[in-house]
């Protein structure tokens, strides 16, 4: 089945998908589309759920975490810059949000599984 929905929400999601780290930005998408900022971003929460802002924070956290999975190491600074982020403490504040834990709390655990963060 092929999705019905507007393309310019298509292409955002490839972006995020094949790299979250170095989506463009949804002013650039929604130039692209000839589509206000507002607009897109209206279009994206409804056919996907979520604002681009908050899909693309969920992508790059899931990005970092099979990186430092693969990596087997706590993330430096050059592992935050790859995942797309500002700077170190920018990644573990999104860890504190998303895993309630901060990487090398969560990188420890002996439980871990493939792309699930454990809540409790």
């Amino acid at each position: 089945m092929v999705p019905r929905g507007h393309p310019a929400i298509a292409y955002a999601l490839r972006m995020f998908e094949h790299s979250p780290a170095n989506a463009p930005f949804i002013a650039e998408i929604a130039d692209m589309a000839n589509l206000s900022t507002e607009r897109l971003i209206r279009v994206f929460k409804e056919e996907v759920g979520l604002t681009p802002k908050k899909y693309g924070s969920i992508a790059r956290f899931q990005l970092s975490l099979r990186m430092i999975r693969e990596s087997r190491e706590i993330p430096n600074i050059d592992m935050a810059l790859s995942g797309g982020y500002y700077d170190q403490s920018h990644l573990y504040r999104e860890f504190r949000k998303y895993a309630n834990r901060t990487p090398a709390e969560l990188f420890r655990r002996e439980d871990r599984i493939e792309n699930h963060v454990p809540l409790s």
